[in-house]
């Protein structure tokens, strides 16, 4: 799409210049609309012609994320049906000790895990459950001041938009 640019907050706007993208007139922001199933990332790029300025925004417009605290867990498809997720837990204490239990639908694991420097820790979970087809996974991360949960859907019909 040619004659967008960024104003001067950041926001994607058209030039509304006849030849290029529609608008209601100069600088009318660019509305982006798109489905989404939870947990699902919708990634956008901007680049010049040139490809000398590039702009990249990631929005995940269902999440899948709770809080206790200053704790938060959050989970981020990387697969459309949910097996592969990226997991994302914020808030501990720099370097702590974590536990990090999942369980899907009637099988379990637990891990012990470290916090980074900045007190958050990041790992890929795979939910592979022989003759399952779907089903939900809770994931649990526990530290020193808080305990906090999130679940999710994986497998067939998980990824129908909200």
């Amino acid at each position: 799409m040619e004659g967008v640019s960024f104003d001067k907050r950041g926001v994607l706007v058209c030039s509304g210049k006849p030849g290029f993208c529609n608008g209601d007139g100069p600088d009318d922001p660019i509305n982006i609309q798109s489905t989404a199933a939870p947990g699902e990332p919708k990634r956008v790029a901007v680049a010049s012609p040139d490809g000398k300025i590039a702009g990249f925004a990631e929005a995940i417009p269902f999440s899948i994320e709770a809080s206790d605290k200053n704790c938060k867990p959050s989970v981020v498809r990387a697969s459309p049906l949910a097996e592969r997720v990226v997991a994302r837990a914020t808030g501990f204490s720099s370097l702590e000790t974590l536990t990090v239990t999942t369980k899907s639908n009637d099988e379990g694991r637990t891990t012990e895990n470290q916090a980074g420097r900045d007190g958050n820790w990041s790992g890929m979970l795979i939910v592979q459950l022989k003759g399952q087809s779907a089903g939900k996974t809770m994931l649990t991360v526990s530290g020193k001041s808080c305990t906090v949960s999130v679940t999710f859907p994986w497998g067939v019909g998980s990824n129908h938009p909200l």
